[in-house]
C-alpha cells in the first residue's frame, strides 16, 4: 500500500529524479526497480500510459 501510493498519479508533474527523491529513495536505479516491481511497468511507461 505505501509504495502504491508514494506513486500516486498526484505525483506525475514531478520529474522522475524528483518523484524518486520525494518517495524517499537514495538512488534513481533503486527508484526504477522498485516503481516496476510495485507496478509491473517502468516510470516512463506508466506515466505516458496514464496522460493517454
Amino acid at each position: 500500500f505505501i509504495i502504491e501510493h508514494r506513486f500516486d498519479e498526484k505525483w506525475s508533474h514531478y520529474s522522475l529524479e524528483g518523484l524518486s527523491a520525494e518517495a524517499g529513495f537514495n538512488s534513481r536505479s533503486t527508484f526504477f526497480k522498485a516503481f516496476k516491481l510495485a507496478t509491473g511497468t517502468t516510470p516512463s511507461d506508466y506515466f505516458s500510459n496514464k496522460a493517454q
